[in-house]
């Protein structure tokens, strides 16, 4: 891990120096996955051929309308934390915030998806919803993986606002797999 003091919280609950468990803090949810180069941000400019599955709202591109369907929950409560994984060999803890809500656009991930590890491996930004009961976790490896980890309140909360009042399953490419899947 880096030299910057890491709140203890974080070990216990979402990875130790070598591994990532955020299972420990609920079960997974896909929102999406993409095993491809291509960037979230890329989406709103150009669009893709494997679209999200969340609603797009008229006149936005799919990842503006992620951060518009998710602004609510972030209004309430929300931190983030960026981490890189070297070499795939430990994690190194890049900083952590409480996430105000004008910093919840689309330009977030423009840092996340242009900062890779040095040495290489993957990269993801954690966004800790509602007193961390709840994880969205953005993860670049061999591709983008958008996944929600945590109660199921707060899942058919999530899924909502993205797909729709009482949707709790994307209709596309994503899908829900049990801690630990």
């Amino acid at each position: 891990m880096t030299d910057e003091a890491v709140d203890p919280w974080f070990s216990e609950h979402l990875f130790d120096a070598q591994n990532w468990y955020p299972e420990r803090i609920g079960r997974r949810h896909i929102i999406f996955s993409r095993p491809s180069g291509a960037t979230l941000f890329s989406m709103a400019i150009d669009p893709v051929a494997q679209l999200p599955g969340w609603r797009r709202l008229p006149g936005k591109s799919f990842t503006e309308s992620l951060f518009i369907h998710l602004l609510p929950l972030v209004e309430r409560d929300a931190s983030i934390v960026f981490l890189t994984y070297p070499d795939g060999a430990w994690i190194e803890v890049h900083g952590s915030r409480q996430l105000e809500s004008g910093s919840w656009t689309q330009w977030l991930l423009r840092f996340f998806e242009e900062t890779p590890a040095e040495q290489g491996g993957g990269q993801m930004l954690v966004v800790l919803l509602e007193g961390r009961s709840g994880a969205l976790v953005f993860e670049r490896f061999d591709g983008l993986d958008i996944a929600y980890y945590g109660p199921d309140d707060l899942w058919k909360e999530i899924a909502s606002a993205l797909y729709g009042p009482g949707d709790t399953h994307p209709p596309c490419n994503a899908s829900s797999h049990p801690a630990g899947a």
